[in-house]
């Protein structure tokens, strides 16, 4: 029989990250953010953190950053567009090209939803020490690496980590890894 007492409480960091996943999805969260204007979807709010991140895009192109179809990635652009949190630029260059940008009010929403998470984050853990608070941080960070450091073989299991000089490291901390 397998001794418990040593194994990684690998229950524990799935049931935390189910729990942070479903949070960050939250009606709720995204409602409290959106003050009076109307919630947008998940999806919509995985558009606008893309356009604002690493866009401009085209539809085209978000459509392909965001791993998603054309008409799937029109409606939820088009929604945002409606709701005045993207704009639409037609390329000077190219008039039949147009770029989606994110508007003022698109950027005070995706900060909104930030300031929310930091904040439940803060008072979560305001009665820990300070050493208590750096030592979650410290784990969380190198968390993260090693996740960006997970190699795969053919059929998507993780099969070990690459050396920690490799490019992983330099990714952006919500930089798509596994999939």
């Amino acid at each position: 029989m397998a001794d418990t007492t040593t194994a990684p409480p690998l229950d524990e960091i799935s049931a935390f990250i189910t729990y942070v996943s479903r949070l960050a999805t939250s009606e709720a969260v995204r409602a409290r953010a959106a003050g009076t204007q109307r919630p947008v979807t998940i999806a919509e709010t995985a558009a606008l953190r893309a356009v604002a991140e690493s866009g401009p895009f085209t539809f085209k192109d978000l459509a392909e950053h965001l791993a998603l179809d054309q008409t799937t990635i029109s409606r939820t652009a088009n929604r945002l567009l409606d709701l005045g949190l993207l704009r639409r630029e037609v390329d000077a260059a190219d008039r039949r090209k147009a770029w989606l940008a994110v508007t003022r009010e698109g950027d005070e929403t995706l900060h909104r939803l930030q300031n929310l998470a930091m904040q439940w984050y803060e008072v979560a853990i305001s009665e820990w020490t300070p050493d208590e608070q750096r030592a979650l941080g410290d784990a969380l960070a190198r968390f993260r690496i090693d996740l960006q450091r997970l190699e795969f073989d053919a059929e998507g299991r993780a099969v070990g980590l690459a050396p920690t000089e490799t490019a992983a490291l330099d990714m952006e901390p919500d930089q798509e890894v596994c999939a």
